[in-house]
């Protein structure tokens, strides 16, 4: 017989999946399934929630055991994660509360903690930035309350926490990637041709600074970088970048989404991850650099702690510390590729850790660790 769980999101499931947020909560979502639980999805809006919430209460009643309920808790705070007018989040933090008093196992996902950082009035119109950061505090601390598990995109992120989980209360449960992905034969690529680099993302200079990486990729003979990144955000945070990029055919700018990005992958040699130092990257773990690793390519990272523990755990990609380090490494890459084809091998024999229903198989797994823990 399938177990019960219950998946809650404060919004209703994405079905346009093109941002990594709305990527991770439908990706969670189609795991738990895939593993053969019977999923209650508890999402949508407050009328839609509370139409489920009275549902489950009521078959709890009648003898329903749930196993446990997994949250994928959104950017914005609860009562704004509808978008326009704001809802009323203390019923949802009630039926966290039930959910503890019926002893039901919870585990939160907690996607950042952008409030934190001085960027944060950066990237919402002012004074919205000094409305939204304590109704963040709010559900942190209704999390942190009630929920037995906080998962995280990496343990380095639990000290930038209002206050930090102990042990057993905190699990690193990074992105990962979804069926369907895999770049196939590795590309022909030896010395003499061009070396052809890849970043997929944002290029918001608050979060994503990419001049550093333009300049050196300027500097190099013999390499070539695409960077993709939606449409409308290049439009809005470009013009620094193209002054830069003025006059020089080394780096093209494409918007591809969805399937067209398997061709994108294919076509290149490397991934760069290779932004301008930010405190904020040093616990993130984008989800386009689990994507790099579905599609078979090996990753360049520059000041990002998390992502290097990973890319030296499995020795696929190169942690550098500087741009000079950066300059010297794509440099003999152009002479020489034989690293390259190393790491891209490697890449290949750990896809299978990376996986979203791997991600997914992990969550009961910690929240019985937690039980052992607390006992």
């Amino acid at each position: 017989m399938k177990k019960t769980i219950i998946y809650y999101h404060p919004r209703s499931m994405p079905k346009n999946v093109d941002r990594g947020s709305s990527v991770r909560v439908r990706a969670m979502y189609e795991a738990f399934e895939s593993l053969d639980y019977h999923v209650i999805l508890l999402a949508g809006s407050l009328t839609e929630r509370l139409g489920v919430m009275r549902s489950i209460k009521r078959r709890v009643s009648e003898g329903l055991l749930i196993d446990f309920v997994y949250i994928e808790n959104t950017n914005a705070p609860i009562c704004l994660a509808e978008g326009g007018v704001p809802c009323n989040s203390f019923r949802d933090y009630v039926f966290l509360a039930w959910l503890r008093s019926n002893n039901i196992p919870i585990g939160v996902f907690y996607r950042d903690v952008y409030w934190k950082f001085d960027f944060y009035s950066e990237l919402l119109p002012w004074p919205l930035c000094y409305l939204t950061r304590p109704l963040c505090y709010l559900d942190w601390y209704m999390y942190d309350r009630f929920s037995d598990v906080f998962f995280l995109p990496s343990l380095l992120m639990n000290e930038y926490l209002p206050k930090p989980r102990g042990s057993g209360k905190v699990f690193e449960l990074p992105p990962g990637f979804g069926a369907g992905y895999g770049k196939g034969e590795v590309r022909d690529a030896y010395a003499g041709q061009m070396l052809k680099l890849l970043y997929v993302g944002g290029v918001s200079p608050h979060v994503y600074d990419l001049s550093g990486m333009l300049s050196t990729i300027l500097r190099i003979d013999g390499v070539k970088l695409t960077i993709c990144c939606r449409e409308d955000e290049w439009r809005v945070d470009g013009a620094e970048y193209r002054l830069l990029m003025e006059g020089s055919d080394k780096i093209d700018v494409v918007h591809f989404q969805g399937d067209q990005l398997a061709e994108l992958y294919s076509q290149n040699d490397v991934f760069m991850m290779a932004v301008n130092y930010s405190e904020y990257r040093d616990f993130s773990m984008p989800i386009k650099f689990f994507e790099a690793i579905g599609y078979g390519l090996p990753i360049v990272s520059l000041y990002q702690k998390a992502i290097a523990s990973l890319i030296n755990e499995f020795k696929i990609g190169w942690v550098l510390e500087s741009e000079d380090e950066l300059i010297e490494l794509l440099s003999g890459m152009v002479c020489d590729r034989s690293e390259v084809s190393e790491r891209s091998e490697n890449v290949a024999l750990a896809q299978s850790q990376f996986t979203w229903k791997t991600r997914a198989a992990t969550v009961p797994i910690y929240l019985n660790r937690n039980k052992v823990n607390v006992s």
